[in-house]
Parts: C-alpha cells; sequence; structure tokens
C-alpha cells in the first residue's frame, strides 16, 4: 500500500545477471534482469548510468532512464535488454550501471553492468566535477557541495560556481543549459533555462572559472538542476552536473 516503509521496498527489488552483450562504438547493448521478492511493486523504472573515476569516487557522467514502468508481482522476474547511446565526444574508460528506482525517485537497485572503453573525438567542454560548489547569494561564508541539498528560502538566490576546461583544439562559443527536473536527474524534466552565450578560448591549460544563478524553483519541492553546454546549434557538448535543489 502507499505506506509501504522505504527500506522495505528496498529490500524487495534487485537486478542480476546484468552485463554488456554489445557495442559498437558509442552505441552500447545492456542486458539485466530485474526481480521482486516480497509482495507486487507497480511502479518500476530502469535507467542506464555512465560513471568515471576511481573506487569511491565515481562520477556521473550520462544517464538514461527509460519510459518504460514495470509492474512486478511478488517472486516475479523480467529480463529486459536495452540499447544505450553513449555522449559521442567522450574518450577513455568508463563505468556502466542498471539502476532500478520508483517515479518518486526511490533508487531501489544499482549494480555494475561492466566496464567500457569509448573511443569518441574527446573534444568537449569538460565540467571538472569536483570543483562544483553551491554557495547562497548574500552568504558567501558557506560553501556546499552539489549533493548537499541546500534549503533556501524564496527570496533568496542559489550561485553554482566551477571550473571548466576547454579539449576542444578551438575556440568555442556556448551557452549553459539548466534542466530542472522532479525530486532527482532521473525525474521529468520540469523546465529547461538557457544563458547567454560565452566564449571559451583554445588554450585549455586553464580552466575557466565559471559562475551562474541557478533558476528559481516554482514550487518548494526537492529538485535536481542539471547543468550542460550546448553550442550556437543547440547540441549539447558538454559532461552533465547535476545540482541538488530542495
Amino acid at each position: 500500500g502507499g505506506n509501504t516503509p522505504q527500506m522495505y521496498i528496498l529490500a524487495t527489488v534487485g537486478i542480476s545477471d546484468q552485463k554488456i552483450v554489445s557495442q559498437d562504438n558509442n552505441i552500447i547493448k545492456i542486458a539485466f534482469d530485474i526481480s521482486n521478492s516480497r509482495n507486487s511493486q507497480p511502479d518500476l523504472r530502469y535507467a542506464i548510468r555512465l560513471a568515471e573515476g576511481s573506487g569511491d569516487f565515481m562520477q556521473v557522467v550520462d544517464e538514461k532512464a527509460y519510459d518504460e514502468v514495470l509492474s512486478l508481482n511478488a517472486n516475479e522476474k523480467k529480463h529486459k535488454e536495452v540499447t544505450y547511446s553513449a555522449p559521442a565526444f567522450l574518450k577513455g574508460d568508463y563505468q556502466l550501471s542498471v539502476i532500478a528506482f520508483t517515479s518518486s525517485m526511490l533508487e531501489v537497485a544499482n549494480e555494475v553492468a561492466g566496464d567500457v572503453v569509448l573511443n569518441g573525438s574527446g573534444e568537449y567542454l569538460r565540467i571538472v566535477p569536483e570543483s562544483c560548489n553551491l554557495i547562497v547569494e548574500g552568504d558567501e561564508e558557506n560553501i556546499y557541495t552539489i549533493s548537499q541539498g541546500v534549503d533556501i528560502k524564496p527570496e533568496e538566490t542559489l550561485t553554482a560556481r566551477c571550473l571548466l576546461e576547454n579539449r576542444f583544439k578551438k575556440n568555442v562559443i556556448a551557452s549553459a543549459n539548466f534542466a530542472t527536473h522532479y525530486r532527482s536527474s532521473l525525474g521529468q524534466k520540469i523546465s529547461e533555462k538557457k544563458g547567454n552565450n560565452i566564449s571559451f578560448p583554445a588554450d585549455k591549460a586553464d580552466s575557466l572559472p565559471i559562475i551562474f544563478k541557478l533558476p528559481k524553483a516554482v514550487e518548494p519541492q526537492a529538485y535536481d538542476c542539471v547543468l550542460s553546454f550546448q553550442n550556437e546549434q543547440g547540441k549539447t557538448i558538454s559532461n552533465q552536473i547535476p545540482f541538488l535543489m530542495c
């Protein structure tokens, strides 16, 4: 029923036999089983997450939530095969995971499917994840991480700061794109806001500091505001960074 404790759901849903079936450049096929042990689960979704890094510091680079909503009875298991397209510009070693979550954005399972080597151009704007933080305007003393979730009053403004590397071999003009999602970056996109065009010089030895105001939430609720950069044609040419906002 509606009052199921969250821990109870966590214990009942599992992902197993997850594996990378095939890879053709940046197009990857992934297979997995999703199962439920007790009570029916009428509201399950799944996603693929791409991350880079090692050990404890794995940073999400890209993720894709699939539209299908699964309903699983007690002791039921379903086999799924999905196709995931990684951003074409990525180059290097990455890790793929399969996520199961509910429509209230509660993650109930997360399993690594395997490692993948991508051979894209390597040319993109890289938002340096560990460089990003949040401050409430007017209260510069307190610095928050991007995953902390900052409670702000309606009249307050959140400012985000990141370093950005230009990995193109040329000057690039791009604009920040803020996509606000319900509760988590996998959630439904509620709104989108575009910043002004910025010129990024070709000399990537300098990480360029960028500072911008995050869009205000429409109503009190947990949101993820996902930052990426788009070129003048509206194509995404950077990794994505989610900022948790409350």
